[in-house]
């Protein structure tokens, strides 16, 4: 029936990925002569075999290109020269260079070859032009297709919502003192604050100051305190990520006077 079909479809989807990350690890473990630590790269997405011509732009390609494998990483594109050694029967990769994939731009349209697509690696002083053709056309458009989707979710902004590392903490002064209330706020993008009193904005004025610092910071100091200073502060932080508050009470003492004087 048609649950079974989906539970084998699902069983064989499981086996065949457990079987093509085996056989990407094996390759890995085959490369040689790579200046570094390949762990770091994390999981290979993918690797295979190309034909590929190097130039820079504008020059004119060579007539023939040269074998080499490929190795694709969340943010890196390896490339390596295969060797065989036919005395000891080994086979390795020698590491050749490394794109990241944040520096490359992809054309996959080459007049007469639909199974080879250009990358163009962007380095600190010049330019490099890559020529990688394929064994098939589907092979070729997986490839891009995977590039291309990488670095698509690597171009989008990271955000974090807003979040108070240090709150409001309540507070009791007396008349006439001046009074620091405090808090910081991270996120990204930089989150937008807003004070308020007893559910109503503070109006900025010589008597009530904000002041907010590039790490986060947000101060709200209340200068030459009366007795309707008192009540609930609440610092408000909104970004296109999320909102957080934090609420703090402030308590101004204020010494007993008469209101209505002995006649």
């Amino acid at each position: 029936n048609t649950q079974n079909c989906a539970l084998l479809e699902q069983a064989y989807a499981i086996v065949s990925a457990l079987n093509r990350r085996a056989e990407n690890n094996l390759h890995i473990s085959l490369i040689e002569n790579y200046p570094g630590t390949l762990e770091i790269l994390g999981e290979p997405i993918r690797q295979g075999q190309f034909i590929v011509w190097e130039g820079a732009p504008g020059a004119r390609m060579a007539w023939k290109g040269h074998k080499r494998h490929a190795f694709l990483f969340k943010g890196y594109l390896l490339v390596c020269k295969p060797k065989r050694d036919t005395k000891m029967d080994t086979y390795s990769y020698l590491f050749k260079n490394m794109m990241k994939l944040s520096h490359v731009d992809v054309n996959d349209l080459i007049e007469g070859d639909d199974r080879a697509f250009e990358i163009w690696h962007e380095r600190e002083d010049s330019v490099r032009k890559y020529l990688f053709q394929a064994r098939t056309v589907i092979i070729k458009n997986s490839w891009v297709k995977e590039i291309c989707s990488i670095q698509q979710r690597t171009s989008l902004p990271i955000w974090d919502p807003p979040d108070f590392e240090e709150e409001l903490a309540d507070c009791t002064a007396e008349l006439g003192e001046t009074v620091k209330l405090a808090c910081r706020v991270t996120g990204t993008p930089k989150p937008g604050v807003t004070w308020y009193k007893d559910g109503k904005p503070v109006e900025v004025d010589p008597h009530h100051i904000i002041i907010e610092d590039p790490d986060g910071s947000c101060t709200l100091i209340l200068d030459n305190l009366t007795g309707v200073d008192s009540g609930q502060y609440l610092c408000y932080a909104s970004s296109p990520a999320g909102s957080a508050s934090t609420l703090g009470k402030m308590l101004v003492q204020v010494p007993p006077r008469f209101v209505n004087k002995m006649k």
